[in-house]
């Protein structure tokens, strides 16, 4: 503790060499509604796919550390998304729907997330016939280097939509 004076002596004409940071670059100018309509496109574009039962097309749209929660199941990673939606698709009932009714990106234009209620058709495996599970989800977008936008949190929950 004894040296915290001299030392401090000597950090201040260092940090002098330093310029401070410099403030993001604000000329650029974000549009926050167009970011807003491509998240939505996106998800719109996961919702097609997800009804074609491409699950190549599926895995596309998460980053390779998404997290995917789905109800009364383990969660799946990111680079899972092909093979266990893969698996979804191989059951002849399945069905699945979401509608979007909320769409928000962060005041950076980085993160954005999108909330609504879905429904999926499935065959239910202690009966063995079609069953249907309702509820609500939000997944969390991330934007990309080259400017899409990804996946990196999808939760769902069973329940009133």
């Amino acid at each position: 503790m004894r040296y915290s004076i001299p030392a401090l002596a000597l950090c201040a004409p260092l940090a002098a060499c330093n310029p401070a940071a410099q403030p993001a670059n604000t000329s650029v100018a974000r549009d926050p509604a167009a970011d807003v309509a491509a998240v939505k496109a996106v998800e719109a574009e996961m919702l097609a796919a997800f009804k074609a039962k491409d699950s190549a097309e599926v895995a596309r749209f998460y980053t390779a550390d998404a997290e995917i929660m789905v109800p009364f199941e383990a969660v799946v990673r990111g680079a899972d998304a092909a093979k266990s939606t893969g698996q979804d698709f191989k059951d002849p009932a399945f069905t699945i729907d979401f509608a979007n009714t909320r769409t928000e990106v962060s005041a950076a234009g980085d993160m954005a997330f999108t909330h609504g209620t879905f429904s999926v058709t499935y065959t239910n495996p202690a009966t063995k016939e079609p069953g249907t599970m309702k509820g609500n989800y939000v997944t969390v977008f991330r934007k990309q280097a080259d400017g899409s936008w990804k996946a990196v949190q999808d939760i769902s929950t069973p329940g009133a939509g």
